[in-house]
């Protein structure tokens, strides 16, 4: 059963001196696995 995805502002922080974040990542539906990586700019 898919859902709509929740809206969030992944890529901003209130305070701008802190940065940003990218995230980019993979899942991997047969086994139920993903793996996420942040950087930070």
């Amino acid at each position: 059963m898919l859902q709509n995805p929740r809206k969030t502002k992944v890529y901003d922080f209130i305070d701008k001196e802190l940065g940003k974040v990218e995230p980019i990542g993979i899942y991997d539906i047969v086994h139920n696995n993903g793996f996420v990586n942040v950087g930070i700019t």
